[in-house]
């Protein structure tokens, strides 16, 4: 029972960590962005940024932007994106591709 116990408080402990800067280098980078408010977006890449905000691009120029942040869920051992109007399901370290930015919703 102790066993389970310290599991338990281990998990919920893990799910409440802030992440560290080495957490948040690892989302830093471009990824392609394949649809931009439900069209298809040629050239285009999202640019993660520091300070919790992204770039949208298309062939260089800025047309959007929006805000990301850092997320712990209690069945995955790291964190996953999670994008200001984009994909509801997870996006990992080890991604290159986002699927949707929506704006609107």
């Amino acid at each position: 029972m102790k066993y389970f116990i310290k599991v338990i408080l281990a998990v919920v402990f893990a799910g409440c960590a802030s992440p560290t800067k080495n957490d948040e280098q690892k989302f830093i980078k471009e990824y392609t962005l394949l649809k931009l408010d439900g069209r298809l977006c040629g050239n285009c890449i999202l640019k993660v940024n520091e300070g919790y905000n992204y770039d949208i691009l298309q062939n260089g120029k800025k047309i959007g932007s929006g805000n990301w942040k850092l997320e712990h869920p209690i069945d995955f051992p790291g964190y996953i994106l999670k994008l200001e109007n984009g994909p509801l399901f997870m996006v990992y370290e080890s991604d290159t591709i986002i699927d949707y930015i929506d704006r609107r919703k």
